[in-house]
């Protein structure tokens, strides 16, 4: 696995590396360096401190996951704010460790096999419920042209029920019937 360590403390940068030293591990100590990674390297994982020489706090994470949206991030942090764990969490991260939780390769070798776990989850029930939305919004333009047809436009009606949509044939269906669809 490709982790990115976006840590500025060199002491604790050496323990995580030689925690997770089964996997391919590039540190950067800012946010600039940690997206010209991302810009150029197949990252699997982040783990990120909140608090860099570049960005502070939420920010920090927020500009991570604005660069990539499923991309597993783990926050680790010096810093205890109350409810900063839920509030992370909610935005998208896959962990939340304050820096004096992690004292153990195997604490931390399981908090980022489960982030990716987790993560790919996540990533697949977006995916899904993307297609859905989509097909909904497909059925429903469907039901609004069934109403606007002609009789030579039922087998395409119902193959594009079916799933099999002829992509030119609705929109010259939408041209006839003045519908402008949810392209």
């Amino acid at each position: 696995m490709h982790i990115l360590l976006v840590e500025d403390d060199d002491g604790y940068a050496r323990m995580i590396v030689q925690f997770l030293k089964d996997h391919s591990i590039i540190r950067c100590i800012s946010m600039k360096d940690a997206f010209s990674v991302l810009n150029s390297q197949v990252v699997d994982l982040v783990i990120l401190d909140l608090n860099l020489p570049d960005s502070e706090g939420i920010d920090t994470f927020a500009a991570v996951i604005d660069f990539n949206r499923d991309l597993p991030v783990i926050v680790l942090t010096g810093n205890a704010e109350a409810g900063m764990s839920k509030t992370l969490m909610q935005l998208g991260a896959q962990a939340y460790l304050q820096k004096s939780w992690v004292n153990s390769p195997h604490v931390l070798e399981m908090v980022v096999d489960w982030s990716v776990i987790l993560k790919a989850l996540a990533v697949e029930l977006r995916q899904e419920k993307e297609f859905h939305e989509d097909r909904a919004k497909l059925l429903q333009e469907i039901a609004f042209l069934f109403w606007q047809r002609d009789s030579r436009d039922n087998t395409k009606l119902y193959e594009a029920i079916q799933g099999d949509v002829d992509e030119k044939w609705l929109e010259n269906l939408r041209d006839r019937t003045g519908h402008e669809g949810s392209k």
